[in-house]
């Protein structure tokens, strides 16, 4: 019905619920305060206050062996397992920020033989925005 609306009308919608405003709104005001801390498209906000660029690896490796290959790539700041078993792993890299390091990873993989079997950025959240905006206070 909201949508339905913001087709025709200007709707303000008031939340807490950053996921649900982040999948409904085309354009939002982070206020924290009583202070406009940004605005902007979800995606857009999202994107330019993301500290660091995140990508998952899946491949046909044993899932410490992967850990250990992404956390030696230059630029890459952090790696979790996120699933592993049967000789296929899936992980998140971290990347410095302003590093693009999925080239560097790919041919890393591949490198050792092993199948890459998905390779994606990952978008930053309307919550981690706004968690990146406010700072520490929290």
């Amino acid at each position: 019905m909201i949508r339905a609306l913001g087709e025709e009308h200007a709707v303000l919608v008031s939340s807490h619920a950053l996921a649900e405003v982040e999948g409904l709104c085309d354009r939002v005001v982070i206020l924290h305060r009583g202070r406009v801390l940004a605005a902007d498209r979800p995606a857009g906000l999202a994107a330019r206050l993301r500290q660091t660029s995140r990508i998952e690896v899946e491949a046909a490796a044993p899932g410490e062996a992967l850990v250990a290959a992404l956390a030696a790539v230059p630029g890459v700041r952090r790696v979790d397992l996120l699933a592993g078993a049967n000789g296929h792993a899936r992980c998140r890299v971290e990347a410095e920020p302003g590093e693009d390091v999925r080239a560097r990873l790919a041919t890393d993989v591949t490198g050792r033989g092993w199948a890459l079997l998905a390779l994606a950025p990952l978008e930053a959240s309307l919550e981690e925005a706004f968690l990146t905006l406010i700072g520490p206070e929290r």
